[in-house]
C-alpha cells in the first residue's frame, strides 16, 4: 500500500506517530489495530498504518540523532515537506525521557504541548549556560484532558542534544526552567520546524536524568507503559480537539478494508462505554457491511443478508463487551465462514431471550437462514463461527461448471488482450488470479472481464495475498459491485 494513492482521503485526516528506536517502535506498533505495512518515498526504519480509538494512524519510527536520513526528525521532515503525501491533522512526538524526581514519578507519561530547546549553550566565566528558547503548539491542551488518569500529566518538556546522567547538571537545568517536568533529546531539532503543524510531545519518563536511575535495561518496560498510555491519550485528545476524523466515507472504508484483511477486532480499550453503540453503528457498520457485500450473489445471499448479519455481529460484540468482561474480539470473514475468537469465553448466543437488540438480531439470522439450512452456527466455549453451507456450495458449482480459460492466442499485438473463454449459460463464473504476476497482464485480463460483468455476469476471482487484492481492488473499483474476491 504506497500511502500517497490515498492523498485525498487522508489529507488531515490521520494522526502521524513518530519513534526513533526499536524498542519504542515495536511497543507503539502493539496498540496499532489492523497494522499494515505501507510504502512511503522518505527514507525510514518503518512505516505502519492502521488505527487506534477511532482514527487512522500512520506510525513512521527511524532512529536517534540529528545527522543521517535516518534520524526521526529528518525522517519527519522530509515526510510533511513532500507534495505527494497528505497532510497529518497532529503530529505526535513519542518516546521516553528524563524527569524531574521533585514532580514526576518513573513510569508517568508526560503530554506536552510546549518544548524549551536548551541545546544552545552561553560561555561564561561561571562555566556553560544553556540558552532557552520556547516552543508553543497550536494546539493547546487543558490541565484536567487526563484527569482520570494519575499516570498522563500536562506540562512542559525540554529538550537538548545532550544524554544526562548527572544530577547536578539536571538540578542546574531546572533551576533555569522551573516549571519544566523533563526532558528529551529530539524535540529541539525537529519541533522548530512544525510552526505551523498541530504537534505534540508524548514522552513517558524512564529515568531522572542520573546514575542511579539510568538503565538501557529498563527501558523496554518504558515504552511498554508509553504504548499504554497512547492508547488512552489518542481517543481523549479526539474528544478534547474536536478532532474531525472521516472514517466512514466510501473511500475511507476502503481503506480500513484494505489494512484490517480478512478480519476487524474490536478492542475495549478504544470505546467509550457511552458511546459504543455509536461507534460501532456508524464507524464499525460500514467496514462490516463492505466485508460482507463480498457473499452478496443476488441468488444465495441477497442485499437482506448483508443487513441481517451485521446487525447480529455488531450486537454480538457490544453483548460481549458490556455483559461478558470480553476485552478483545476477532471476526474473520473467510470465503467458508464468519467466525469469532476472544481471549474469553464466549455467552452462547443461541440462549438469547427476550426482545432487545441482539435477541432480535439472532432471531432475524436464524429465522432466514440458520432454519432453512443456508447457514450453519457452531458454539464452542472460546469460538462461535456461522459456516455459510449454501454459499461454499454455490463457489464449489461455480469453480467447476463455470471456470473461465484464457486463450492468449486472440490477444492483439500492441498489448495483452486474451480472449477469455467460459459457459455462456452461467450467470456467476470463476477466474484464478493468483499466477498472474506482471501488471499488464492483469489489466489486460482485467479489460476482458469488464465486458463480462457489463452482460450481468457476476466474477468472482482467487487471489495470492492482501497485497494482489489490494492492487486489483483500485484497478477494478469501478465494477466492485460484481467482482468478489475468494479464496
Amino acid at each position: 500500500m504506497r500511502l500517497s494513492d490515498y492523498k485525498k482521503v487522508l489529507e488531515g485526516n490521520f494522526i502521524l506517530l513518530l519513534t526513533s528506536n526499536s524498542k519504542e517502535k515495536s511497543a507503539i506498533n502493539a496498540i496499532i489495530n489492523n497494522i499494515y505495512k505501507v510504502t512511503i518515498d522518505e527514507d525510514n526504519r518503518g512505516a505502519y498504518f492502521g488505527m487506534i480509538g477511532n482514527a487512522f494512524v500512520l506510525h513512521l519510527s527511524g532512529e536517534s540523532g540529528t545527522i543521517n536520513n535516518f534520524s526521526i526528525i529528518n525522517v519527519c521532515k522530509a515526510f510533511i515537506s513532500n507534495a505527494i503525501n497528505p497532510n497529518p491533522a497532529l503530529i505526535i512526538l513519542s518516546g521516553i525521557c528524563w524527569g524531574d524526581p521533585n514532580n514526576t514519578k518513573l513510569g508517568m507519561t508526560i503530554v506536552s504541548d510546549e518544548l524549551i530547546t536548551a541545546n544552545q549553550q552561553t560561555i561564561t566565566n561561571a562555566g556553560s549556560i544553556p540558552k532557552t528558547r520556547t516552543f508553543k503548539s497550536l494546539f493547546s491542551i487543558d490541565d484536567d484532558c487526563f484527569s482520570d488518569n494519575d499516570n498522563v500529566i500536562v506540562g512542559k518538556t525540554c529538550s537538548a542534544e545532550l544524554l544526562i546522567k548527572d544530577a547536578d547538571f539536571r538540578a542546574k537545568l531546572l533551576a533555569l526552567i522551573p516549571d519544566c517536568l523533563g526532558g528529551e533529546m529530539e524535540g529541539f531539532a525537529l519541533i522548530p520546524a512544525l510552526r505551523d503543524c498541530n504537534w505534540l510531545m508524548v514522552k513517558t519518563i524512564s529515568d531522572f536524568a542520573d546514575d542511579d536511575t539510568y538503565s538501557r535495561d529498563e527501558q523496554l518496560k518504558f515504552c511498554e507503559r508509553l504504548a499504554s498510555d497512547i492508547e488512552y491519550i489518542i481517543p481523549r485528545l479526539i474528544t478534547s480537539l474536536e478532532l474531525p476524523f472521516n472514517i466512514e466515507s466510501d473511500e475511507a472504508v476502503l481503506i480500513q478494508d484494505i489494512i484490517s484483511g480478512p478480519s476487524i477486532e474490536f478492542n475495549i480499550n478504544n470505546f467509550d462505554y457511552r458511546e459504543m453503540n455509536t461507534v460501532l453503528n456508524d464507524s464499525y457498520g460500514k467496514v462490516i457491511l463492505r466485508k460482507l457485500s463480498n457473499y452478496i450473489d443476488g441468488e444465495v445471499f441477497k442485499d437482506e443478508f448483508m443487513y441481517d448479519m451485521a446487525d447480529l455481529i455488531l450486537e454480538l460484540v457490544q453483548n460481549e463487551f458490556r455483559h461478558n468482561n470480553a476485552v478483545k474480539i476477532i471476526v474473520k470473514f473467510d470465503t467458508k465462514s464468519i467466525s469469532f475468537d476472544s481471549g474469553t469465553d464466549f455467552y452462547d448466543i443461541s440462549s438469547i431471550e427476550g426482545y432487545n437488540g441482539g435477541a432480535i438480531a439472532w432471531r432475524n439470522v436464524l429465522d432466514k437462514f440458520i432454519t432453512s439450512g443456508d447457514i450453519e452456527y457452531l458454539y464452542k466455549s472460546d469460538r462461535l463461527e456461522f459456516k455459510l453451507k449454501s454459499f461454499v456450495d454455490k463457489i464449489n458449482v461455480i469453480k467447476s461448471r463455470c471456470k473461465v480459460t484464457l486463450d492468449p492466442s486472440k490477444s492483439g499485438y500492441s498489448r495483452f488482450r486474451p480472449a477469455l473463454d467460459f459457459d455462456k449459460t452461467c450467470t456467476s463464473v470463476y477466474y484464478d488470479m493468483r499466477g498472474e504476476i506482471m501488471s499488464s497482464r492483469a489489466i489486460g485480463i482485467f479489460e476482458q472481464i469488464e465486458k463480462i460483468v457489463k452482460n450481468d455476469i457476476m466474477v468472482y476471482l482467487s487471489v495470492r495475498d492482501q497485497n494482489q487484492k489490494e492492487k486489483y481492488m483500485k484497478l477494478l473499483s469501478e465494477y466492485e459491485g460484481m467482482i468478489k474476491f475468494i479464496n
